[in-house]
């Protein structure tokens, strides 16, 4: 029986993706890329596996493979505060905050937090810091971010002013054309509805 998991594994790849390998056989796992056995190994992402496959119960042999996976994350954690210091691993390594946060970035703005919401640069890029699959990853937690981390976030907060004209008209042009309401007394699924629509936009604006 195999059981697998892929798992982000950046600062075993920059220890060394041999040494990798030689602590995977320590416990008794077996690593290789998340393109099979013939893909090779790809980036940070590993498809771990307990390496025996008969002579054991099935729980043992899953049980194998959680206790290596946690094991090797717990070391990965070491590694990463080892070759990265505090400025965070970015797992969408495509992606806008992988462009515009440079470690000097970070370590100017690291520590601010926004007067409104106390929001922060970590919050801003948590995304892109835990999902690999991020195009932006970047994102304002309130008015004041655009200001605070405005060098990380100048190309997103150009034109904020005629966005924010341009929802405010949208909102009114809206506002005058709908009729009616919901009638007083309708049930819905979702508990405590409020009698509002919901408009998305990309951004936090004040208007």
């Amino acid at each position: 029986m195999r059981a697998s998991v892929h798992v982000d594994l950046p600062g075993w790849t920059q220890h060394g993706v041999a040494k990798l390998q030689a602590r995977c056989e320590e416990l008794h796992l077996q690593p290789r890329g998340t393109r099979g056995e013939s893909g090779g190994q790809t980036g940070f992402t590993y498809d771990i596996s307990n390496k025996h496959r008969l002579g054991y119960s099935e729980v043992q042999l899953v049980q194998k493979m959680i206790d290596g996976v946690n094991k090797l994350w717990e070391e990965d954690k070491k590694f990463q505060k080892q070759y990265f210091g505090d400025f965070p691993f970015i797992a969408s390594q495509h992606s806008l905050v992988a462009k515009f946060v440079t470690k000097d970035k970070w370590d100017a703005l690291k520590n601010i937090k926004t007067k409104t919401s106390g929001f922060t640069l970590a919050k801003a890029i948590a995304c892109a810091v835990q999902f690999n699959n991020q195009h932006c990853g970047i994102y304002a937690g309130d008015w004041d971010s655009y200001k605070d981390f405005a060098p990380v976030l100048t190309h997103s907060s150009r034109n904020i002013t005629e966005s924010a004209q341009l929802l405010s008209t949208l909102l009114t042009w809206t506002s005058t054309k709908l009729q009616g309401n919901i009638v007083d007394g309708a049930q819905f699924t979702l508990p405590g509805f409020v009698l509002d629509a919901p408009l998305m936009v990309f951004g936090t604006f004040s208007v």
